[in-house]
């Protein structure tokens, strides 16, 4: 997976992108396959593992570029994707870009994945009712949002971590904004880590605190408490 992961973003008709691998302690042979790569863009990481959200906070620290995006190590995107999307982040002048997706489970069956299915433009409300996805592989992120509100992954969140962020960088949003196409095949597998039952859903409550803890710091938790 890896290899194609790579490949479709290393052969983007935008060429002008830095493109940063975090090998997070794997032990499936990825840096071995990541070998085959020359391209000087190619940035890879060793660290030993640490769970996804240090990986992505790794990618973080490292990016230099106006615009982040994230993609995992089994999923990929079509050609035109970063291009399409720096070009529609620019006119609009936008802090988060939001498109589609294609949720494809790797034998050639696609189903068709809306980034958001509301038109209310209150995105925290949305995430919290559920009508605006909480990943982050559909979204193109300015990276200084990040590091001037001093937003990272919360390392003790091993899952629900990318709905935690996108609380914390839609707040800080001044613009965001819609592209009603898909460009990542988010690859389903029934072996993934999102499919696996494990004591990390009880995550979910350390999740829900975090989400109470940083509306009640903006002083925005009753506007949304539900009754």
């Amino acid at each position: 997976y890896i290899v194609r992961s790579v490949n479709s973003v290393l052969q983007q008709t935008l060429q002008e992108i830095e493109v940063i691998v975090i090998n997070d302690g794997s032990t499936d042979k990825t840096l071995e396959s990541l070998k085959v790569f020359t391209d000087p863009r190619l940035i890879i990481v060793n660290q030993k593992n640490g769970g996804v959200a240090k990986a992505r906070n790794a990618g973080l620290l490292l990016a230099r570029g106006e615009y982040i995006f994230q993609l995992d190590g089994d999923d990929w995107l079509e050609k035109e994707a970063m291009e399409e999307m720096y070009k529609a982040a620019m006119i609009d002048h936008c802090d988060v870009l939001i498109t589609d997706a294609y949720v494809d489970n790797d034998k050639g069956n696609l189903e068709y994945f809306a980034g958001i299915t509301s038109s209310s433009g209150d995105y925290l409300q949305d995430l919290l009712l559920g009508k605006l996805s909480p990943n982050i592989w559909t979204r193109l992120y300015r990276r200084n949002l990040f590091i001037e509100n001093d937003i990272y992954y919360n390392e003790k969140l091993s899952m629900g971590e990318d709905l935690l962020i996108n609380f914390k960088i839609f707040y800080c949003s001044k613009k965001i904004s819609r592209l009603p196409k898909a460009y990542v095949h988010y690859i389903q597998r029934n072996s993934s880590l999102t499919k696996v039952f494990s004591e990390r859903m009880f995550q979910v409550y350390t999740l829900m605190d975090e989400i109470k803890k940083y509306f009640e710091e903006k002083k925005i938790y009753n506007k949304y408490l539900l009754e």
